[in-house]
């Protein structure tokens, strides 16, 4: 089977409507960033040996909500 850990300072960038912001996670592996309702493209940049495969696409739909994104690395 496969190891899920956090992977604390994988920084990331989040792209919408309003450009993008650059966010890093913290030491258990999470981050937040206050953004409007609007469909975000999430891309990692991968710490060496590791790759992302993919980008995520979620969508806040209300400005009281929050998006979970959970984030998966491999091994290159």
């Amino acid at each position: 089977g496969t190891e899920a850990r956090a992977v604390p300072g994988l920084e990331l960038a989040i792209t919408g409507s309003l450009g993008t912001r650059h966010v890093r996670t913290d030491r258990d592996g999470r981050f937040t960033l206050r953004v409007p309702p609007d469909t975000y493209v999430l891309t990692v940049q991968p710490p060496p040996g590791y790759e992302a495969p993919g980008l995520h696409a979620p969508q806040l739909r209300d400005a009281r909500g929050c998006v979970v994104a959970d984030i998966h690395l491999r091994k290159r």
